[in-house]
């Protein structure tokens, strides 16, 4: 394994105020959760996931209420115990309490506030009406579409309509057996596992990122929903392009030179006016002969030599990766983490563990990548450094990916941000985890770089990733060096069910 320099306490003690965290999923069997309990399944989702633990090694007290502590912890390890700036300035709560993170992440980003008074209230049970509120404003206080019309629906408060319509609509919640809502009822820990796991299962099921041009791919990705407090953060990879062809259409393989093709002359590189600066690029100098389709994966026939790979994230579920490398797979590219667009928290994909393992474990090499949505090169860094928290420990010999796409949209914080300070993200993603030993790299396509978000020039220390589907598979007509081709997000992979992303590394790293 390589070892790599940790540089996050001088980062950390720069830019960032709270240690960066995060829960391990691990499961757990009680004692008070019955097995044909109406909440089982709900409370071992719940904790696998490591979003809510027992209250000792034993107990999960399924009918004691969630205190306001308890929700904030909750929330809080869903979005991947992101940091959170500030100090607590609640007169009850300290900063080394175990939900200290959490409560002032909670607060930094609106989603719970105190009381008047100064209070936060850690021990108070939380009301139906105030846990759905809470999710509702974590998921970017989308638009309900659920009605009101409970047997006591005019006993729900008017700052919570809105929240429990959304949790109604989309079926977080349901009315009492006498069609009451019960909104002053307290909230027990088997009822928010219920409704969390409700909501995990509701964004599996969503696609919910805008389509972006036909023409091109989005980011590295396929369209996977977000356990996250913005169920509506693109994910990369769900662009349509000109499919992939069956199995029965697959792209001839056209027989390889019986002979080293002859050396031709290197193309000048482009000077390119970017960012004010005129610029040397260099070409793409790949030999288009020399793409080829083998067992239903693209090849390159020159040097180097290429090798076969896929990307995923939790879209892709349950991968067998075995039988991935056994496909003839080499490496694979992981989603660690994205940043919404909307609120702009940081979240873990909820795969990320067990794919990098499964990978490792079947003998691939590995790389990860986060989707960002920085709109400031502070967040840029905070995205770098709470990745390689996350890899610590994990051997990545593959490089560590910055992939921003733009969403546009009235809900979209980041439908403004100029392509300079996309790129000044990029760069500075790219120095913190150059510095800590990784090989960073910039993922793009082809609008990206056309449209401006980003400038190759001011990014020549970094490899590129290419994302280009083109027809059958044919070599793309992209001008400058890529490293590393995305070539398909419908691509078929035994071990992974539905489509996945293939990619073509055409770098030794």
């Amino acid at each position: 394994m390589r070892r790599h320099r940790d540089i996050r306490a001088p980062l950390l003690g720069l830019l960032l105020t709270a240690t960066l965290s995060t829960v391990p999923a691990q499961a757990a069997t009680y004692s008070d959760v019955p097995a044909d309990a109406w909440y089982m399944e709900a409370v071992s989702q719940a904790s696998e996931l490591g979003l809510m633990m027992g209250t000792s090694d034993l107990t999960f007290s399924p009918d004691l209420p969630l205190s306001r502590a308890m929700l904030a912890t909750t929330l809080y390890r869903l979005a991947g115990s992101p940091t959170a700036s500030g100090s607590l300035s609640f007169s009850d709560t300290e900063e080394e309490s175990w939900y200290g993170d959490a409560v002032r992440w909670a607060a930094q980003y609106g989603y719970m506030e105190g009381y008047g008074d100064g209070r936060f209230a850690p021990d108070e049970p939380v009301t139906r009406e105030q846990f759905v509120t809470v999710l509702w404003r974590y998921a970017g206080s989308p638009v309900g579409t659920g009605s009101l019309d409970f047997a006591d629906g005019a006993a729900i408060s008017g700052w919570a309509g809105a929240a429990v319509s959304w949790a109604r609509g989309i079926g977080l919640v349901e009315g009492e057996p006498d069609g009451s809502f019960a909104p002053a009822g307290e909230t027990t820990r088997a009822q928010a596992a219920a409704i969390l796991t409700r909501y995990l299962d509701q964004l599996q099921t969503e696609e919910p990122e805008p389509s972006p041009p036909a023409e091109e791919p989005s980011a590295p990705e396929t369209g996977a929903p977000e356990p996250s407090q913005e169920p509506e953060v693109p994910e990369a990879g769900e662009t349509p392009e000109t499919s992939a062809p069956p199995e029965s259409e697959t792209p001839a393989e056209p027989s390889p030179p019986e002979s080293e093709p002859p050396e031709t002359e290197a193309p000048e590189e482009s000077g390119t006016e970017t960012g004010g600066e005129t610029s040397s690029i260099p070409l793409n100098q790949y030999d288009s002969e020399l793409f080829t389709v083998v067992d239903g994966f693209l090849h390159y026939l020159g040097t180097p030599v290429s090798r076969v790979g896929v990307d995923v994230s939790s879209h892709q579920g349950e991968i067998d990766w075995q039988r991935v490398a056994g496909a003839g797979v080499e490496f694979a590219i992981i989603r660690v983490g994205y940043r919404g667009y909307t609120v702009g928290g940081i979240n873990q994909d909820p795969y990320f563990h067990q794919n990098i393992q499964g990978a490792l474990d079947a003998g691939l090499e590995v790389g990860v990548y986060f989707y960002s949505q920085a709109v400031t090169v502070e967040e840029a860094v905070e995205e770098a450094v709470q990745t390689l928290e996350w890899i610590q420990g994990y051997d990545v010999t593959y490089p560590v990916v910055f992939d921003w796409e733009r969403v546009s949209g009235a809900s979209s914080r980041t439908d403004s941000t100029t392509g300079e300070t996309i790129t000044a993200c990029a760069r500075a993603f790219c120095e913190i985890v150059e510095a800590a030993g990784y090989q960073p790299m910039v993922y793009g396509n082809t609008s990206n770089i056309s449209e401006g978000d980003l400038d190759l020039a001011q990014l020549l220390d970094n490899p590129f990733w290419l994302a280009h589907y083109t027809p059958d598979w044919t070599p793309t007509d992209f001008p400058y060096h890529y490293h590393m081709w995305q070539y398909s997000s419908r691509g078929s992979v035994d071990g992974i069910e539905g489509r996945v992303d293939l990619d073509l590394c055409l770098t030794d790293w």
